[in-house]
């Protein structure tokens, strides 16, 4: 069409190539279409062509300046990065002050806040997954994340608001509900989710990427740090009113969220792909993209050392603010608090540099191992610390918080992995690949956060009291030092496995790229971390990846379809008899332990009864074609899965 310009003709008629396959229409600058060949109506033409006056998706994705780029300008590293200062803001309150809050200021029992806690962090691990597969398959004029971003924005501030902002009057009950209620919203709003699947959409070069994580934990640390501060200076501001310095830090962190945000989706531009990517590159479905996930080895190593590390992390962060109370015995602990937490974010943030050039010199995978390493025996020395030793304490916890400045190298690294994904199966999904890497932790999470509460219950913990019995302050020394080493090893070995250096990552960028590899006649391409041979997934083997190699073995046979769905359901019934059981001990039970392990068992039931539903249905939808189908190719799909 003539009202094109010649930058926009030759993709425009790729464009609407794809849009008929009875007709063939060459690319070629200045050649002329008429419209009513090629649309249903003259309507429809003139839609398209208002769309591009508007500049609506279907050409931004067409624009260069839209599509993924190996650069990226300061300002727009800057702009992505802000926000990680909001969140990171959040983060500190509501994961170390607001459980010694609840129980402390508002007199909520140990045993039921971990109840609380439990409730609302199984309930946030359904959202992830579902955010993350909604989002990898939106398509609108603003992108596939920054519109549920806009959306959670509000929601989001007003959660984190008032689940600081308890009525002085509320009684212990009420106050429980009122955490439960305010505290699940919170986690489950997707704001972090999608804009952390952004990040590894702006570029894919590996350099790029470090330094736009080094900006955001740059500004990660400055948002800890400002959140470890305020509400001791508020404290010592208001002469000891806690509920009330809570509730202004609150306020003032949901400004930040709201300005950072704004500029956040004002300047950075989502990236698009052109439309004819689109078509032939799609994200995986929800069964599909776990088993997928899985079968990437490095994404899998990662996603193992991830989940014991957030246990660690989580024990740590529920315990500490008791440990330096009862352990220590400071006076004032929580505006000690701010002192201590500052002492170790403060050494984080100032080794972001030297964890960056590690990470150049020696390789990012090193440089995060280094970090581990220096984890565990620090945690080991927390153990010998004991009242009054303030000066050892902060010694230990600016070596910890230097360790901690290397984690930011993982966010790399699952960037790296999620291109090592594509190239194996030929679709990006980040939303879900990142969904993944979070709900699997964040389901370690859910009794991992409850249960330190539960101990302290149990061993007979009493609010705003310093000296506790001897077995409140040995479970307190355990859960800070012996119980994180151990699990710091154990990730340790799993990240050590990771596979994906430097040079293997550049070669996976380059075949991506070319789409070109040594490959043998009959299309295997060499794997550039093991030099195995594979097949790169193809759009049959997504669908049929609903089941295994075996299921997939036995429903070509004679009657493999009876067997195949008899399990299927049988699966289906004990994971739906596993949440009912579950939900009837966590009602009738009066033992805190027991109620967060029925609430842990019932979250898992319900990610599994969901996965089964959507096997079962993929079981339904397997007709004659598809057996046929699936007789023709099993050496493939046996090429593929092995």
């Amino acid at each position: 069409p003539h009202s094109l310009n010649t930058h926009y003709r030759t993709e425009y008629l790729d464009l609407v190539q794809g849009k008929t396959d009875s007709m063939s229409v060459k690319s070629a600058a200045g050649t002329a279409v008429e419209p009513q060949r090629l649309f249903d109506s003259a309507g429809e033409y003139e839609t398209l062509l208002n769309a591009k006056r508007s500049q609506s998706l279907l050409f931004r994705s067409m624009s260069p300046g839209r599509r993924r780029s190996d650069h990226l300008s300061l300002y727009t590293i800057i702009a992505y990065a802000i926000p990680s200062m909001a969140l990171a803001a959040q983060y500190l309150p509501t994961h170390i002050h607001v459980f010694k809050f609840y129980t402390d200021v508002m007199l909520v029992p140990a045993g039921t806040l971990a109840v609380g806690t439990a409730i609302a962090r199984a309930a946030d691990c359904t959202i992830d997954p579902i955010v993350g597969w909604i989002s990898d398959h939106t398509v609108s004029s603003f992108g596939r994340r920054k519109p549920y971003i806009a959306l959670s924005l509000p929601i989001n501030i007003a959660c984190y608001y008032f689940l600081f902002s308890p009525s002085a009057t509320m009684l212990p009950n009420t106050a429980s509900i009122w955490f439960t209620f305010f505290f699940f919203f919170y986690l489950a709003v997707p704001l972090s989710l999608p804009y952390s699947s952004l990040g590894p959409e702006l570029t894919s070069d590996n350099k790029t990427r470090i330094r736009m994580y080094v900006f955001a934990e740059v500004f990660d640390k400055l948002g800890i740090i400002f959140a470890s501060l305020l509400p001791s200076l508020l404290i010592v501001s208001y002469h000891g009113e806690i509920r009330r310095s809570y509730s202004v830090t609150a306020g003032v962190i949901c400004v930040i969220t709201a300005i950072t945000f704004f500029i956040f989706l004002a300047v950075v531009e989502e990236p698009q792909r052109r439309i004819t990517d689109l078509r032939e590159v799609k994200s995986s479905q929800f069964v599909p993209g776990i088993r997928r996930a899985m079968r990437n080895g490095p994404y899998r190593q990662l996603v193992y050392a991830a989940s014991i590390g957030t246990i660690s992390h989580s024990i740590t962060n529920v315990v500490l603010s008791y440990y330096i109370a009862c352990v220590i015995q400071v006076e004032n602990p929580e505006e000690f608090m701010g002192t201590a937490l500052c002492m170790f974010f403060v050494p984080s943030a100032l080794s972001l540099p030297l964890w960056h050039v590690l990470a150049s010199v020696l390789d990012t995978r090193r440089a995060w191992l280094l970090g581990w390493g220096m984890h565990v025996p620090v945690c080991i020395a927390m153990l010998s610390l004991g009242p009054g030793d303030t000066t050892h304490f902060y010694v230990l916890t600016c070596l910890m918080g230097a360790s901690y400045g290397s984690l930011f190298l993982c966010k790399a690294m699952v960037s790296d992995s999620i291109d090592y994904d594509e190239l194996r199966t030929g679709s990006r999904s980040e939303g879900q690949l990142i969904a993944w890497i979070t709900l699997i932790p964040k389901l370690a999470v859910v009794p991992a956060s409850s249960l330190p509460l539960v101990v302290l219950s149990f061993t007979g913990y009493v609010p705003n009291v310093q000296r506790q019995n001897d077995d409140v302050t040995l479970s307190l020394r355990l859960m800070t030092s012996v119980v994180p080493a151990i699990l710091s090893s154990v990730a340790f070995i799993f990240a050590y496995r990771y596979p994906i250096t430097g040079a293997i990552q550049d070669r996976i960028q380059k075949m991506i790229a070319t789409d070109r590899s040594p490959h043998d006649s009959d299309g295997v391409m060499i794997d550039p971390i093991s030099g195995a041979p594979f097949v790169k997934q193809l759009a049959f083997d997504m669908d049929m990846d609903h089941f295994s190699i075996e299921e997939l073995q036995e429903l070509a046979s004679e009657n493999g379809w009876i067997r195949v769905h008899r399990r299927m359901w049988l699966a289906m019934l004990l994971w739906t008899l596993c949440l009912i059981c579950a939900i009837a001990l966590g009602i009738l039970s009066h033992s805190p332990l027991v109620t967060v392990l029925a609430i842990s068992t019932a979250s898992i039931s319900v990610l599994m009864i969901a996965y089964h539903s959507f096997r079962i249905r993929a079981l339904y939808d397997f007709d004659d074609q598809s057996y046929s189908s699936l007789q023709s190719d099993m050496d493939h799909l046996q090429r593929v899965h092995g």
